[in-house]
């Protein structure tokens, strides 16, 4: 498992490999999002790389993980929100 930590570097799409270190996540890669990430304007799509071992999103994060009116499908074994308060 790896972890792949979103940078929006290139641009706000899931599946552009620049926007992620190490690449796009797949099936055994944590995806984090963290303070310093920008939005996903751009879900991921059924079938690319969207399948993932954890989505985890830290308590400074305060992105979107989809567009507006765009449904957002992502096929995860685990999603951890951290808050201020702990876990959810």
């Amino acid at each position: 498992m790896a972890d792949k930590l979103w940078t929006g570097a290139s641009d706000t799409d899931w599946n552009t490999a620049g926007n992620w270190t190490g690449g796009v996540p797949g099936a055994s890669d944590r995806a984090i999002f963290n303070s310093g990430a920008v939005s996903v304007a751009t879900p991921p799509t059924a079938g690319v790389n969207d399948e993932l071992a954890a989505l985890i999103t830290t308590p400074d994060w305060t992105g979107n993980l989809c567009s507006s009116g765009s449904p957002c499908v992502i096929d995860c074994g685990l999603v951890i929100i951290e808050s201020t308060s702990g876990l959810h």
